[in-house]
């Protein structure tokens, strides 16, 4: 999620399925949507956001995930410069969820029956 002025960057990455890391995937995430488009202000900044989304708390970013290729200049950090924030279902999403309920109009039955299924699943 992006927005140009004044540049801002929220990273999701969804790992709900347990899918496994790959080699420095959150490191180039990082990279392409933040450090080239502002290597001035890169590093921790409320403009700037790293999210791993999870199932369940069991779930870390492994540490080659967070590692600079090693084929990439030496001059960028070896490490993302963010604090990855770990969200997971049973917690974030869910009370997210629980919070759209009391904004959705009773009319709107449909989407709140989709809502509550949805919040079903994860528990």
């Amino acid at each position: 999620i992006e927005r140009n002025h004044p540049h801002s960057t929220i990273i999701i990455e969804n790992k709900s399925n347990d899918a496994i890391d790959q080699e420095n995937q959150i490191y180039r995430y990082w990279h392409r949507a933040i450090y080239s488009k502002n290597k001035e202000e890169c590093a921790n900044n409320d403009k700037y956001k790293l999210i791993y989304l999870v199932a369940n708390d069991a779930k870390l970013p492994s540490e080659n995930t967070l590692r600079r290729p090693i084929d990439w200049f030496d001059n960028l950090p070896e490490v993302v410069p963010l604090k990855v924030d770990i969200w997971n279902f049973n917690n974030q999403i869910n009370c997210w969820l629980q919070d759209c309920l009391n904004l959705i109009e009773k009319e709107n039955y449909r989407l709140q029956e989709y809502i509550k299924q949805y919040i079903e699943f994860w528990n």
